[in-house]
């Protein structure tokens, strides 16, 4: 499988709805504040949060596991 990245912060508030519900992310039942984030040039972070079942797909990616630190994060969405 081939990841294509691209640099664009031009799309439709549909085009994110409909990505981000294809993975299965509840964030996609609110297209409005993705289109915001999404749009926000001034400020990057990339932050994954994985499942402890599914950290093999984003090991697989490159990324691994810090021994010294834990995500942590307070949300009000459903997942």
């Amino acid at each position: 499988m081939n990841i294509e990245y691209k640099d664009t912060h031009e799309f439709t508030l549909k085009a994110l709805e409909e990505l981000f519900l294809s993975v299965e992310w509840s964030s996609g039942h609110f297209p409005d504040k993705l289109v915001v984030a999404m749009k926000n040039k001034d400020c990057l972070r990339i932050a994954v949060i994985a499942v402890d079942e599914e950290t093999h797909f984003y090991e697989q990616c490159g990324f691994v596991k810090s021994e010294v630190s834990s995500p942590m994060f307070i949300t009000s969405l459903w997942t």
